[in-house]
């Protein structure tokens, strides 16, 4: 396993390729850039040939937790769900971030542990596993993935209609296709959100909604088309209010049940 030392970096937890838990603004330290891997040799059925499964354990230490987050990460390790968790750091000196992946990756039994101690307070640690017949089964190295072409950006308004531009593409990667998405939240009084690509709405609420919601959409990435998509935001009605945050292109980050 390869290791750039230093750098701020974040964890994401993926359940079904869609975001499951975002741990940001950490300095990735030891444990969390150098999840162990094993290799236990088993003899097949034939009773001559052997082969090697692959097993990495490792423990993600977060500087804070919700309720909601302990609950749905104790949820997953009940059911034994198969998770993604991504170890992304940028190095220091460098523009491009690395990411590291563990894929198949299981909970453990009651996995959210408290940390207690000096400078410890708040702190938890997850712990997992994983495991696969080869290293491509279960790890996955990325280094100078640019992650700023699946960046997020947040917007808030009132009354009227505003429409925001941003791009698809990265000026490393270039135009790389995957699912874009938007989390809104429109609050009490209703309003519209679009996603509109090449001149076409290509996601909608489908009129004015009240509430949270997502909209998603596959960005091609097909050549000679743009790579930029335009958010737009109809509130007609006095005294509204919406937020939203949009998720740039992610291959992984597919709507939930597709």
């Amino acid at each position: 396993m390869k290791d750039i030392r230093g750098g701020l970096g974040y964890v994401v937890i993926k359940d079904g390729g869609s975001l499951f838990v975002r741990l940001e603004g950490l300095r990735l330290v030891a444990d969390q850039r150098w999840p162990e891997r094993t290799r236990e040799l088993e003899q097949a059925a034939d009773g001559y040939s052997e082969r090697f499964r692959v097993r990495i354990e490792g423990v993600v230490r977060a500087l804070g937790l919700t309720s909601d987050e302990q609950a749905a990460l104790s949820a997953a390790a009940a059911d034994r769900r198969l998770l993604t968790i991504d170890f992304i750091a940028r190095p220091r000196n460098l523009v491009a971030d690395w990411v590291y992946r563990v894929k198949n990756a299981k909970l453990l039994d009651d996995p959210v542990r408290r940390l207690a101690g000096p400078g410890q307070a708040g702190v938890y640690e997850i712990a997992f596993e994983a495991a696969g017949w080869s290293v491509a089964d279960v790890e996955e190295w990325y280094q100078n993935v640019d992650l700023r072409a699946r960046f997020e950006a947040s917007a808030s308004g009132g009354q009227g209609e505003q429409i925001d531009t941003y791009p698809l593409a990265s000026e490393w990667l270039g135009a790389i296709p995957g699912w874009v998405r938007l989390d809104y939240e429109m609050y009490s009084i209703p309003d519209q959100a679009q996603l509109i690509y090449d001149g076409q709405v290509v996601a909608d609420t489908g009129g004015l909604v009240s509430g949270q919601g997502s909209l998603y959409w596959y960005y091609p990435a097909e050549a000679g088309k743009p790579t930029t998509i335009d958010v737009r935001i109809y509130a007609p009605n006095s005294g509204t209010a919406w937020v939203y945050t949009f998720y740039g292109p992610d291959p992984d980050d597919a709507p939930p049940g597709s």
